[in-house]
């Protein structure tokens, strides 16, 4: 269980019907992303912002974990390729 699953859990949002948890998370989720991405225009951590608000949509939908898990490794490619060229 992760992080975010384990402060759902201590707040008793489980009790929560399945339907309003999955829309809440939404539109949680996809405020952050559109932040992010006004963010991306304006000075500020765009990037991050969108990150925290896939992040937060992983939590509930497949697709989002899967651009998570993308993201992961395309930074991890670009450290090794940063790594190599400093050597």
């Amino acid at each position: 269980m992760n992080r975010l699953e384990r402060i759902w859990t201590k707040l008793g949002a489980e009790r929560v019907l399945p339907f309003v948890r999955k829309l809440l998370i939404a539109v949680i989720g996809t405020t952050v992303v559109l932040l992010g991405l006004l963010v991306l225009f304006l000075p500020g951590p765009g990037l991050l912002i969108i990150l925290l608000g896939l992040g937060i949509l992983a939590i509930e939908f497949v697709w989002a974990r899967r651009l998570v898990q993308q993201a992961r490794i395309w930074v991890q490619n670009i450290t090794r390729s940063q790594k190599k060229g400093d050597s």
